[in-house]
């Protein structure tokens, strides 16, 4: 992820406030803000539904909330009603994606008394799974873990003050019970599985422990800050941005009420990312959907008890570009490019433009992967031989420009032993560039 925040941004690690001046009101420079969306049609006003992104079909599926059955997919144009038959009505759900099954997770809610049934969505019917793991409750959280093959249940409560801090795990035919330790029972909690660190992040809840951040990694919880971060809230919820690898907290309600703050975490540190976007609500759903990269809102509650209308809110994934060369990482071949300005060999100067491809590559990091795929110093000298021929038949340096880099290749004390024959990780990559760069 980008380190790089506008000037003011706050950012919390280590239980420390720090700041450059004041929080920034916006997000950062380089990112899109929240945009609302304006479909032709759209699932009635509603609170407390479930939504979920498909990424095998490329659509964000929303179930139920306020008194509803229906079930809706928005494909980032327009909503559409796929079924109104299936679960009862509810509101207060959880579901999550299983990307290995390709099918939609959903259980639990209330309304008009508890449930405990487990449903799966396939993106044309709804299955009854299962009516046993997990006692009936409601206000729970859900997250699909990736590289276990499960999904994970935490928390939730049923009546008024019965409240769970029970760790649940669905493999697609039974549920398991995995923990009673960890977060202290809660409610109204959000999860969202990091498939970066490969870990189900939770934060906030009622009644207690609701500013602590955790971690459940399929063993154990591991509590990552305790009252650091977003001020405690409940009725949030959360996506993970697996564009830039950041988990995604918006709104809900605190001691201050609700607001429109948008924050991420990034397995280290909380930080603020917008004060600005759709209105403060709570009880809403969220998902991020991983084909056109952008965060998807729909419905909830304002300040009073009616739910929104016709509310739709993206917030694109902004591009983070770690190394400033204008190509952002997704499609960076050279995430850490040596960006001088002329081409650089083991110290001698070529005078020579250091060309910038679009695949996010210099002329100077090709000539280092030469230094690092091949075996001897007559080797390397061939490969950048062949490199500046290749250059010039493409029209991206002159025949006179062959010389001055060959030179500076015959001259380096190059490869160096300490450099792999194939280095493909960022930390072998920069041991890579600073043999290139040195005296």
């Amino acid at each position: 992820m980008s380190t790089n925040r506008t000037a003011g941004a706050v950012v919390i690690v280590a239980g420390l406030w720090s700041a450059a001046s004041t929080p920034t009101m916006g997000q950062e420079s380089n990112c899109p803000a929240w945009e609302q969306k304006h479909p032709a049609q759209s699932p009635s006003p509603r609170y407390g539904p479930a939504m979920v992104f498909d990424s095998a079909r490329g659509m964000t599926v929303l179930f139920g909330g306020s008194n509803t059955s229906d079930t809706w997919e928005w494909d980032g144009h327009d909503w559409m009603e796929r079924s109104a038959s299936g679960p009862l009505p509810r509101y207060k759900a959880a579901m999550a994606y299983d990307e290995l099954r390709g099918v939609t997770v959903l259980f639990g809610g209330e309304f008009s008394g508890f449930f405990g049934d487990t449903w799966e969505w396939d993106g044309v019917r709804w299955t009854l799974r299962s009516n046993s793991g997990p006692s009936h409750r409601h206000s729970h959280a859900m997250a699909y873990d990736a590289a276990r093959g499960v999904t994970v249940l935490f928390g939730g409560q049923v009546g008024n003050g019965t409240y769970y801090g029970d760790t649940w795990e669905w493999d697609g035919n039974s549920w398991q019970l995995r923990s009673s330790t960890g977060p202290v029972p809660r409610s109204y909690h959000a999860m969202a599985y990091d498939s970066r660190r490969h870990v189900t992040v939770l934060y906030g809840g009622w009644p207690s422990g609701s500013s602590e951040t955790w971690e459940w990694d399929g063993r154990v919880w591991l509590r990552r800050t305790a009252f650091v971060g977003p001020e405690l809230r409940m009725a949030h919820s959360m996506a993970y941005d697996s564009a830039r690898g950041v988990t995604l907290l918006f709104s809900g309600a605190g001691p201050t009420g609700s607001n429109s703050e948008t924050w991420e975490w990034d397995g280290v540190a909380w930080t603020l990312f917008s004060e600005t976007g759709p209105p403060a609500r709570r009880y809403f759903g969220m998902g991020f959907d991983n084909v056109r990269a952008v965060t998807v809102v729909f419905g909830g509650v304002g300040g009073g008890t009616q739910p929104f209308a016709n509310d739709t809110w993206e917030l694109p994934s902004c591009p983070v570009d770690s190394d400033g060369d204008g190509v952002p990482d997704p499609d960076d071949e050279c995430d850490i490019s040596d960006l001088r300005s002329t081409t650089i060999i083991d110290g001698c100067d070529s005078g020579v433009a250091n060309h910038l491809f679009n695949d996010g590559c210099t002329m100077a990091d090709r000539i280092a992967e030469c230094a690092a795929d091949e075996g001897n110093h007559g080797n390397f000298v061939s490969c950048v031989a062949q490199l500046t021929h290749d250059w010039v038949e493409e029209g991206v340096i002159t025949p006179r420009d062959k010389g001055p880099i060959q030179r500076c290749a015959a001259q380096a004390d190059l490869p160096d032993r300490h450099i792999n024959a194939r280095t493909t990780s960022r930390d072998e990559a920069t041991v890579r560039s600073e043999t290139l760069w040195r005296r």
